[in-house]
């Protein structure tokens, strides 16, 4: 009898140490999701961090994109109109009016702010205004 209690005294402290060690495990494996989940969060932030800084680097490489065009348009445009040669005119004619044709077709593709939107407009009202001069009817 007494070798039986001893036995479950025995039995009972293995059972306690392997509870504690469950314990102990499932507070260490708390901790570690509370890790994970907080790097995750802070990937996200900088991947969300990085997808604006993308967003702002395209659209400010959209912009210049339009307004490139439009000054290229210009410079042909002019250069067609003062040219001597007919060859020169047609050719510089047909290289305003494709830079024309490109503004227009990624105009409503880009967002703008109301200062560029002036700009631009202004820009490719003065390269529509010398296309007309050229002879084109827009």
């Amino acid at each position: 009898m007494l070798l039986n209690v001893r036995t479950r005294q025995k039995r009972a402290e293995q059972g306690q140490k392997l509870a504690d060690k469950a314990a102990d495990s499932s507070e260490e494996h708390s901790r570690e999701l509370v890790e994970m989940q907080d790097r995750a969060h802070d990937s996200a932030d900088r991947l969300r961090e990085s997808q604006a800084s993308q967003t702002k680097k395209t659209r400010e490489v959209e912009v210049s994109f339009l307004m490139t065009e439009l000054g290229t348009g210009l410079t042909l445009a002019k250069i067609a109109l003062a040219a001597a040669d007919t060859d020169t005119s047609d050719r510089n004619h047909q290289k305003a009016r494709a830079a024309y044709d490109s503004v227009l077709h990624f105009i409503n593709r880009v967002p703008l702010t109301q200062e560029q939107s002036r700009e631009i407009s202004a820009k490719l009202a003065s390269l529509k205004e010398r296309l007309e001069q050229l002879g084109e009817s827009l």
